[in-house]
């Protein structure tokens, strides 16, 4: 994932960068579907469940998937991420599509994940764990 985020930079066609991001979210989603919290694994370990049920894993909240993006995008280091979201957004909507299907939900995903990166809260706990977001 990281790779295809910072390929994103030599991109110069926005229906490609937006289906980057969108194959990208994607791939979080998959993944963050697997991923359970201690909280869950202590609930489960208490309980009578029968063990080996095929139930596919619940779709990962909006949430999830924006703080996997904040963290992607500053592990990424991106020269600009902002202008790079708003680039990608901006050509989506002149095509037609405004915010709708899973590429809009991708984008609207990923510029979100990029402003709040730029948050001083986020902002402030990114410098502390040693990671800096250009903010151009």
């Amino acid at each position: 994932a990281t790779g295809t985020i910072r390929g994103l930079t030599k991109m110069s066609c926005p229906k490609h960068m937006a289906t980057a991001i969108c194959d990208v979210v994607r791939h979080l989603a998959a993944n963050c579907a697997r991923l359970k919290s201690w909280r869950e694994e202590g609930a489960e370990e208490g309980a009578d469940t029968a063990v080996g049920t095929d139930e596919p894993a619940p779709a990962p909240g909006t949430d999830d998937l924006l703080s996997l993006l904040v963290v992607l995008l500053a592990k990424c280091g991106l020269a600009s991420p902002v202008s790079l979201a708003m680039y990608a957004d901006s050509f989506h909507v002149l095509l037609g599509s405004q915010h709708s299907g899973e590429i809009g939900y991708a984008l609207a995903n990923f510029y979100g994940a990029v402003q709040y990166a730029r948050s001083e809260p986020m902002r402030d706990l990114l410098i502390e764990w040693g990671i800096a977001l250009d903010e151009q």
